[in-house]
């Protein structure tokens, strides 16, 4: 699974999927969750050595939380929330699924 800062979609991914990241996460989680959606699309995803990406880490937060304690709930509660969506999903997806369905065995990024 590929992860990081930066992710740049093809338009034919951005056509099938207008709203590429799960609507009900916030920060926290999404390439997770973005790499099991496109596993279960068959989607394809690359990663390119070439493109640098210089990413601030925490800095919006830093601007909107100065006190430690709250930043540090907040982060913990976008985790939560994310992480409820995703289990939420995973299952969802899981009850739909035919008796004796197989997963999908493909490598799934976001560029198919």
């Amino acid at each position: 699974m590929l992860h990081g800062s930066c992710v740049i979609f093809s338009q034919r991914y951005l056509a099938r999927h207008p709203e590429p990241f799960y609507a009900k996460t916030f920060m926290y989680y999404e390439m997770e969750i973005l790499d099991w959606l496109c596993r279960q699309d068959g989607s394809v995803v690359r990663y390119d050595p070439s493109i640098s990406v210089l990413h601030y880490q925490y800095v919006a937060s830093k601007m909107e939380y100065r006190s430690i304690v709250r930043r540090s709930k907040f982060v913990i509660d976008c985790l939560l929330d994310s992480l409820d969506a995703a289990e939420e999903l995973i299952l969802a997806s899981e009850a739909s699924e035919p008796e004796g369905a197989q997963p999908v065995n493909t490598i799934a990024l976001a560029d198919a």
